[in-house]
């Protein structure tokens, strides 16, 4: 052969000599613009091996094709070294699938990661929850569902209205701080402040003394004050004085201005309360002789001294002349009974 071997001659017959630029002319698949194949040579004598085949790492980020990376022109973009090792390509917002797992743009703001439908861009506080995101109703779970900043709200276990207790340990309004069992009870004020499930419990604030008045006639019995409020359900605990001196009997009250024939209910007849039984009828009638006038009961009165209460004794009202006597005598006009108060 002439000029076999030389640098003039094709050796192996690819069209290509080495002065044309034939990098192997010992092979005839190596040759300038040959096909670039895996096989560990330069087939296309640009100087790189196997570049643009599925085992060459033609973006030099330590991946190829067989080893997963999804674009091997970029050097961003290349997988995790093992499964879960989190040492792929930093996922950012670009446009590209950076760590190779499928997703574009995953964990950055734009990408909705959790499937919720919401992004960190679009208000998702928590994309990876998919539980969270704007709107999402609020439940028992540790998380703020909603994305407002708060945690739990309106649940059970939450304290809504930051006084210190919830409904769970017993707030029974849990929309009002000023309302909760440790709370001081406020009369009339249309709450259970203190959550006893009485609104209007004694001794509450604002309350007023009152006193019982058992046979309701204003008066009421001392030594039975308690602290209540005006719209509650007192009971006999009605009145604002103590001034009854029995509250069994509603005529029995300061300035009563009758007069009972039978006692009040415990054998007194003080029925004004005055600390006494004042005698209605009080004066003993006299007859004295009047000489020609005749004879007057004056004043008429009981034929003798004056009666218990609730007594009955002869009354007189009249007076007759007694020749036996030569004197006026009291006539018997029949009974009465003594009225006191």
């Amino acid at each position: 052969m002439i000029d076999n071997d030389t640098r003039e001659y094709d050796d192996d017959g690819d069209g290509f000599t080495e002065n044309q630029g034939d990098c192997n002319d010992d092979d005839p698949l190596i040759a300038p613009g040959a096909l670039e194949f895996f096989d560990l040579k330069d087939n296309d004598c640009n100087g790189l091996t196997d570049e643009g085949t599925a085992q060459a790492d033609d973006d030099g980020d330590g991946f190829s094709e067989d080893q997963g990376d999804c674009n091997d022109s970029d050097l961003t973009v290349y997988p995790e070294s093992s499964p879960g090792a989190g040492d792929g390509g930093t996922e950012v917002q670009d446009g590209k699938d950076n760590d190779c797992n499928g997703l574009i743009d995953d964990g950055t703001g734009t990408f909705d990661d959790d499937g919720d439908g919401w992004s960190e861009v679009t208000g998702d506080c928590d994309d990876a929850e998919p539980r969270a995101y704007p709107g999402a109703p609020e439940i028992e779970d540790g998380i703020d569902n909603d994305c407002d900043g708060t945690i739990d709200e309106g649940g059970q276990g939450f304290d809504d209205d930051g006084d210190g207790y919830s409904e769970t340990s017993g707030d029974c309004n849990d929309s009002d701080a000023t309302v909760n069992p440790g709370a001081a009870e406020v009369c009339d004020d249309g709450k259970d402040s203190d959550c006893d499930g009485n609104p209007n419990e004694e001794n509450s604030t604002n309350c007023v003394t009152f006193y019982q008045d058992q046979d309701t006639d204003g008066a009421g019995k001392p030594g039975t004050g308690k602290c209540l409020c005006i719209t509650g359900s007192n009971g006999a605990w009605i009145s604002f004085n103590d001034s009854d001196c029995y509250d069994l009997n509603g005529n029995a009250k300061p300035g009563t201005s009758g007069y009972y024939t039978s006692d009040r209910g415990d054998g007194s007849y003080d029925y004004n309360c005055n600390g006494s039984q004042e005698k209605q009828l009080g004066t003993q009638s006299s007859c004295p002789n009047l000489g020609i006038d005749g004879c007057v009961a004056s004043p008429p009165g009981w034929k003798g001294s004056p009666p218990a209460c609730g007594a009955t004794a002869t009354w007189t009202s009249d007076c007759s002349w007694s020749w036996s006597s030569f004197d006026c005598k009291r006539d018997s006009n029949g009974t009465k009974q003594q009225a006191c108060r």
